[in-house]
């Protein structure tokens, strides 16, 4: 488990902006992106509302499907998407700390 879900945790709402930060491309309808994210449809249904209606997705209709995209240019994205690169930062930190005590203690008991 990352830090960022150890963070802010398992919800619907974070797991589908973790997953369209990780695929800035992304534009699935609510079935797949319910099955991406291991959550059943109706919730995610739910949650792509609440992130629609403050302007962080957006909803395409292509015949009774809706396809869902992130909007970029929204201020809460690029909070929400620059607090995910920043822990990400740490995190990489951290385990690269973590390796060089490694090697170091390592090389101390070897001597």
């Amino acid at each position: 488990m990352s830090a960022l879900d150890k963070l802010v945790g398992n919800s619907t709402h974070f797991k589908i902006m973790k997953l369209y930060y990780e695929n800035m491309d992304l534009s699935e309808n609510i079935s797949e992106i319910s099955r991406i994210i291991n959550r059943s449809h109706i919730t995610v249904k739910k949650a792509i509302n609440d992130l629609e209606s403050i302007g962080v997705l957006r909803e395409k209709r292509i015949g009774r499907s809706r396809v869902v995209t992130i909007n970029e240019e929204s201020p809460y994205t690029k909070a929400v998407f620059e607090f995910f690169k920043n822990v990400k930062e740490i995190e990489e930190k951290t385990f690269l700390e973590s390796l060089i005590k490694r090697k170091a203690s390592f090389e101390a008991s070897n001597k």
